[in-house]
């Protein structure tokens, strides 16, 4: 590398794309609900929307997954606010950017692990 500054948007391009593949491989899929049924199971799930509590791409991609399953499964909506890192640390320098410290709610169902069984066919 001839600039250090490299590294760190290198590292954050591979990041970004490990975390947001799982959504575009979801997004492959014409029936998604119906290839991968009997292919996840409810331990799965609850790790699932366990980890979506914390982890903004993880809570994005269920979202999503629930989103497209809207017109098989009924919703009753509740608000959520995802975990934000609002870390001071630049590893950029001197591009000096603002921290955006708001995230706006979201309306999720009130059981997801219950909805993402119903979409995948598990009875849990």
């Amino acid at each position: 590398m001839q600039k250090p500054a490299a590294y760190h948007v290198i590292k954050d391009c591979a990041v970004i794309a490990s975390k947001y593949i799982p959504l575009y491989v979801f997004g492959t899929y014409a029936n998604p609900f119906q290839d991968l049924a009997g292919k996840v199971n409810l331990n799965v799930i609850k790790e699932f929307v366990s980890r979506a509590q914390t982890e903004i791409h993880t809570f994005q991609l269920m979202r999503h997954i629930i989103d497209r399953g809207r017109n098989i499964v009924k919703f009753e909506p509740s608000t959520y606010v995802p975990a934000v890192n609002n870390s001071d640390e630049n590893p950029y320098g001197d591009y000096d950017t603002e921290t955006v410290t708001e995230i706006a709610s979201v309306q999720i169902d009130t059981d997801d692990v219950s909805t993402l069984c119903r979409l995948f066919g598990i009875n849990g």
